[in-house]
C-alpha cells in the first residue's frame, strides 16, 4: 500500500521576503527599475494629479511605468493582466514596491494606463489612435 506524507492546508506560513532582492543586477527588472528610477523625469506626469489637499494618496509614475514597461516585455498588454501580475508575480510586486495598482473606474493603473495611451506617450509599437486621428487630420 502506498504511503504519503501527510498535508494540511488549514496553516499559516510566514515567508519573509526582501523585494529588493528580488531585483539582481544584469537582469532586465534590475534595468528597468535602475533606468526610471535614475534616469526618467516624469515630473511631466505631476499637472494630471490634483490631489494636493484631498484625496486618494495615487501610486508614484514612476512605479508605474516599471510596471507597464517590464509587463509588455512579459507580453502583458492590458491592464487587467499588469493588476493581475502585481498579485500574483513576485517580480512585479518587487517593482510595485508591493503596491497593488487597481484596475476598476478611476483607479490609478488604468486611468494612467489610458492617460498615456491617449496622448500618444505609450504604445506598443506605434502611434496609439487618438494620436494617429491628430496626425492625420492636420
Amino acid at each position: 500500500m502506498a504511503r504519503y506524507k501527510p498535508y494540511d492546508y488549514d496553516q499559516l506560513m510566514m515567508v519573509p521576503i526582501s523585494l529588493e532582492d528580488q531585483l539582481m543586477p544584469g537582469t532586465l527588472e534590475y534595468a528597468i527599475h535602475h533606468v526610471v528610477e535614475e534616469h526618467l523625469d516624469l515630473s511631466i506626469f505631476d499637472e494630471r494629479y490634483s490631489n494636493d489637499e484631498t484625496g486618494r494618496k495615487a501610486i508614484a509614475p514612476k512605479v508605474l511605468i516599471k510596471i507597464v514597461l517590464f509587463g509588455y516585455s512579459r507580453g502583458l498588454i492590458t491592464s487587467r493582466s499588469l493588476e493581475c501580475a502585481c498579485r500574483e508575480n513576485i517580480t512585479f510586486m518587487s517593482l510595485a514596491c508591493g503596491q497593488k495598482p487597481g484596475t476598476g473606474r478611476g483607479s490609478g493603473l488604468l486611468s494612467w494606463y489610458l492617460g498615456l495611451t491617449k496622448y500618444g506617450y505609450w504604445c506598443s509599437g506605434t502611434v496609439s489612435t487618438p494620436m494617429r486621428a491628430r496626425i492625420h487630420n492636420k
